[in-house]
């Protein structure tokens, strides 16, 4: 958990270790990284779509004038 907690706050530096052939470097924290984005990426488009489907779409109505007597002509 240590290590998924460092790829998300440091992505670059772990791409960077990954590309160096660093022996300490896993293949899993490149993993992590585009999976968590990824899906990130897709939850935010996801959300963007179902809030401008599903909200209340705002327009103006004019009520009708209210006549308080009758009147004759």
């Amino acid at each position: 958990m240590r290590s998924f907690f460092y790829v998300i706050f440091h992505p670059l530096q772990t791409l960077n270790l990954w590309l160096e052939n660093d022996p300490n470097a896993s293949i899993f924290d490149v993993l992590y990284l585009l999976t968590v984005f990824s899906a990130f990426g897709i939850w935010l488009v996801f959300d963007r779509y179902q809030k401008a489907r599903n909200n209340a779409v705002p327009f103006r109505h004019n009520p009708p004038e209210v006549f308080l007597g009758v009147h004759f002509h």
